[in-house]
């Protein structure tokens, strides 16, 4: 599931031939899922969820558990401290918003995912484009990954 059906079609495009069966769906996620409930036995989410504020957050969990049925498993990351540092060094580091702090994630999701049982790990990450010309800078943070099952 994606908003943007030309990333839906690259995904298709990447795993046509191989033995496998991939259903797709455009959708929005800080809407109603287009999917009845208790339908999925897990739930993969990366690179998004940071980007949405916490009241559109307290309306993405819901669904997501709505659709994930009674013991059903999920994986998400949440991207947390995260700085844009450009390579014109006049442009300096600058804060991507929404930017969740390490902290207030974690208290965060463990209010947002209360229903589960949940592991959380930490890492870092460094995403290196400066050396293409339209970006030109180095991002850099945290991430949350979290591990859980629904009770």
């Amino acid at each position: 599931m994606d908003i943007d059906g030309v990333a839906l079609k690259k995904l298709k495009a990447h795993v046509s031939g191989r033995d496998t069966v991939l259903k797709t769906q455009i959708a929005d996620i800080t809407k109603k899922l287009p999917f009845q409930d208790h339908s999925f036995d897990g739930v993969l989410c990366t690179g998004s969820l940071h980007l949405f504020s916490k009241s559109v957050l307290r309306k993405i969990f819901p669904e997501i558990h709505r659709v994930l049925k009674q013991s059903g498993k999920f994986v998400i990351d949440f991207a947390v401290d995260i700085k844009r540092q450009y390579q014109n060094p006049t442009a300096g580091a600058k804060k991507i918003k929404p930017n969740y702090t390490l902290r207030s994630a974690k208290a965060l999701l463990e209010t947002l995912l209360k229903d589960y049982n949940i592991q959380m790990y930490t890492s870092e990450f460094a995403d290196d484009v400066s050396n293409i010309e339209e970006f030109g800078f180095i991002t850099k943070g945290k991430f949350i990954l979290v591990v859980g099952e629904k009770r």
